[in-house]
């Protein structure tokens, strides 16, 4: 029912933005409410999903493909990230439909943000690839290595584009169909990132790691996107109010893409380090 009562909310609220019936202090009470029923919908969602995992892994067949990635846990993130690869594709040619018909650079651009996610997955699946063949732990660590690279300097090019974007905002009015995708596309990237995060952390395996961390940047940068869009919806012109609030939001979702980049970074640098240091002691 909490499900069902949040998706109603939030399909009314899309609705609100493009009917002139509410006027804008209960349209921004009605958004408000659907994001808090959100985050309290995604806490349900990490308890409800182990007990569903529990049913899944007692009634499938123990042979099944369904099986395998139910209980292991390597190989259901990988599959999932080829799934996400599908998804995510099909998001980028909607935003670039979207941008290019608006005239608004911010789709565009999340559209080459997420052409480089997705490229990164595609790294780390090749390297899974090549682990299942030949396990060498090495070699995917360096994996995990070059991915904290590459998404280091995917953000760093995401905050020039934020700022430019939120400086020379443009007046475009999304269309309600384009809310309704980049809000569920931003509740399941969430809502799978958090769920997935703590469990990640604790694998051995840097290759799911790496994979979750990408996730994690992905639904990051989802809500700023989503933000954007509600915004430029409800307001006309040059809004003061709705650029601060993009800059700060901007702001802390570009740093904290640099952050997961650092954390990957110098994850391997302790790594290699620990490495030598066994080797030295060894000797």
């Amino acid at each position: 029912l909490w499900y069902i009562l949040t998706i109603a909310i939030c399909l009314f609220t899309l609705w609100s933005l493009d009917t002139n019936i509410l006027p804008l202090w209960l349209k921004m009470t009605l958004d408000s409410s659907s994001g808090i029923l959100f985050g309290i919908s995604i806490l349900f969602i990490i308890g409800d999903v182990p007990r569903i995992m529990n049913w899944l892994s007692d009634n499938l067949p123990a042979n099944s493909l369904t099986h395998k990635a139910v209980i292991n846990y390597r190989f259901r993130t990988m599959l999932f990230s080829v799934i996400g690869i599908a998804i995510g594709s099909v998001y980028v040619i909607i935003n670039i439909y979207y941008g290019v018909n608006g005239h608004f650079v911010w789709y565009i651009a999340m559209a080459s943000y997420y052409v480089c996610l997705n490229l990164m997955k595609s790294y780390i699946l090749i390297h899974e690839r090549k682990y299942q063949i030949v396990h060498d732990e090495n070699a995917e660590i360096k994996a995990y290595f070059h991915t904290g690279i590459m998404l280091l300097f995917t953000a760093m090019i995401m905050i020039g584009v934020v700022a430019a974007t939120i400086k020379e905002r443009a007046n475009t009015t999304s269309s309600k169909i384009f809310i309704y995708i980049v809000s569920i596309y931003t509740f399941y990237k969430f809502a799978m990132a958090v769920l997935n995060l703590k469990t990640a952390l604790k694998q051995k395996s840097y290759l799911v790691r790496a994979i979750r961390d990408i996730c994690f940047a992905d639904a990051l940068m989802s809500m700023l996107h989503l933000e954007i869009v509600l915004l430029n919806s409800y307001t006309t012109g040059t809004n003061q109010n709705m650029v601060f609030f993009n800059s700060i939001t901007g702001l802390t979702i570009c740093i904290s893409c640099l952050t997961i980049g650092l954390i990957m970074i110098a994850t391997y640098v302790k790594n290699k380090k620990l490495s030598l240091d066994s080797a030295k002691t060894q000797v």
